[in-house]
């Protein structure tokens, strides 16, 4: 039963939230941007004191209607659907470029 499996797999999640951070769902129905507009988002969140982010990946199956609601910010990297191990990969990478972004460092581009 799919709503089930989301279900449990929401149950764990939550478990591992922490109230403190900024939590960034990674969602294929969240907002697309480029590396550019993630840097200037990262900056905005911490202009207004947010320091501690936590990216969170669902399951195969996506997130369960309880777990969503610990959302503050819903991201997609692409329409495309990625394993687990792929999505760490590229959500990694494009933290590393919002800060070089920031920072002026040339690696983005």
């Amino acid at each position: 039963n799919e709503d089930k499996v989301k279900e449990i797999e929401g149950k764990r999640i939550i478990d591992k939230l922490d109230k403190d951070y900024y939590n960034i769902f990674l969602d294929l129905h969240g907002k697309q941007m480029s590396s550019e507009k993630l840097a200037l988002h990262i900056q905005t969140l911490v202009d207004r004191g947010i320091g501690n982010l936590c990216f969170v990946i669902a399951g195969s199956l996506g997130y369960s209607k309880e777990v969503l609601e610990y959302a503050n910010f819903r991201l997609s990297l692409s329409e495309m659907t990625f394993t687990h191990q792929m999505t760490r990969l590229l959500i990694l990478e494009q933290i590393y470029r919002a800060f070089t972004i920031l920072n002026g460092v040339n690696y983005h581009k």
